[in-house]
């Protein structure tokens, strides 16, 4: 299933220049020019002083091919939308994961992307401005299926293979957290899977922040609960039939691991 996003061109506009300026690129070369220098700096050079600290972002894989895949994250609460940059077509692609949840979210990050980027661009003698596009998939759907590839599981799960006790069952405990996590909404049903993890021996103490870098905003606002779910003083009801079968696979992938 593809994540859902809004689609943008990223149109740019030559500016007036100032007398003896110098350095500028073709407009076909601008996008990634400014997505290079920006990964090469860790997500500080795309970046608009002139607005507020509301959001950071930071890269969720290595780029490849034209494409970029950002997080952009709200300095408040650590919620997270997805920012994909396709430049192999010109215009380049601009697409922001669309939550219906809080699309009041997305909408302020298109807007921050859209600073961000014009900001950049005038370094090069250029403006930037995203309109949006209803994309044709059919006339481009090689290149839309690779970008849906790219960004499909774009969780930093380097991050997370840390807490995992064992390297060579990481990747089948990373497989059974996205079956048991799949569909559920409530916090505690979310975690769930998590705490029979660590209580099977599976993972160790999983923190908030590696918990967002992985699977980004699926606890909403809720994040607190993490904490209180997978805290040592909190216990799981063994009667819990889900939470005991869920515990007892775990157990089977630490005996794997030995």
């Amino acid at each position: 299933m593809y994540k859902d996003f809004y689609f943008f061109n990223c149109c740019l506009e030559g500016r007036q220049l100032k007398l003896g300026e110098t350095g500028f690129l073709a407009a076909k070369e601008v996008v990634r020019a400014i997505c290079d220098a920006d990964f090469r700096n860790n997500g500080s050079y795309l970046k608009d002083p002139s607005t507020n600290a509301s959001y950071y972002h930071e890269f969720a894989k290595k780029p490849k091919d034209g494409l970029y895949l950002m997080r952009a994250v709200k300095a408040e609460d650590g919620t997270c939308l997805d920012v994909l940059i396709d430049t192999r077509l010109f215009p380049s692609f601009v697409l922001v994961e669309k939550n219906n949840d809080r699309l009041q979210m997305s909408e302020d990050v298109v807007k921050a992307v859209e600073r961000s980027l014009n900001h950049a661009a005038n370094k090069f003698g250029w403006q930037a401005k995203l309109k949006e596009n209803q994309l044709n998939v059919v006339q481009h759907l090689d290149l839309f299926y690779s970008a849906m590839a790219y960004v499909k599981d774009p969780k930093m799960r380097a991050d997370f293979k840390s807490v995992v006790i064992a390297e060579k069952i990481a990747d089948d405990v990373m497989k059974l957290l996205d079956i048991y996590t799949k569909g559920k909404k409530l916090p505690k049903a979310i975690i769930c899977p998590f705490r029979a993890a660590m209580d099977a021996g599976a993972i160790g103490k999983l923190t908030k922040t590696v918990f967002k870098k992985t699977y980004g905003n699926i606890l909403g606002n809720s994040i607190s609960a993490l904490d209180k779910y997978l805290s040592d003083d909190y216990c799981w009801n063994e009667k819990d039939s889900v939470y005991s079968e869920m515990k007892e696979e775990f157990k089977k992938l630490v005996e794997k691991a030995k």
